[in-house]
């Protein structure tokens, strides 16, 4: 869902701004941001043969991007982490994180590559960013 599908579907509460819109993963390879706000989480239900969007009171941060395909990256993979590291999403095109009316919310970019049999050898912490609800002056 987009954040313009999000605001016609009555989920979308505000918009957020991250401190930068580009995530440097490699030399040559970037994630770049193209929107984020906050929205109530939300699933699809059938009613009358219909998907309906159904809205419940959680609420979730969501970072959206130019689609990324899966194999794209390979090794290593990169995630986004909350600030505790209790929680990631890999990089794709759409990210969600709960989201608990905090003025910001910081995030931890991380790399994952070498793993023998199954076994996650490396884990480099490499940027971070933070997103909050009014625009940062650059």
């Amino acid at each position: 869902m987009t954040i313009e599908e999000s605001i016609e579907n009555e989920v979308f509460l505000f918009q957020v701004f991250p401190n930068k819109k580009q995530l440097r993963l490699d030399s040559n390879l970037y994630y770049t941001i193209n929107d984020a706000w906050v929205e109530y989480s939300w699933r699809y239900e059938c009613i009358h043969n219909k998907a309906i969007v159904q809205k419940d009171s959680n609420l979730q941060l969501v970072i959206e991007s130019p689609y990324i395909k899966k194999d794209s990256f390979g090794y290593p993979y990169y995630f986004l982490m909350e600030q505790d590291l209790s929680h990631g999403c890999e990089i794709y095109a759409r990210l969600c994180f709960s989201y608990n009316m905090q003025d910001s919310l910081y995030l931890v970019l991380r790399r994952d590559e070498d793993i023998v049999d199954e076994q996650l050898i490396l884990k480099t912490y490499i940027d971070s960013i933070f997103f909050t609800k009014t625009l940062i002056a650059r």
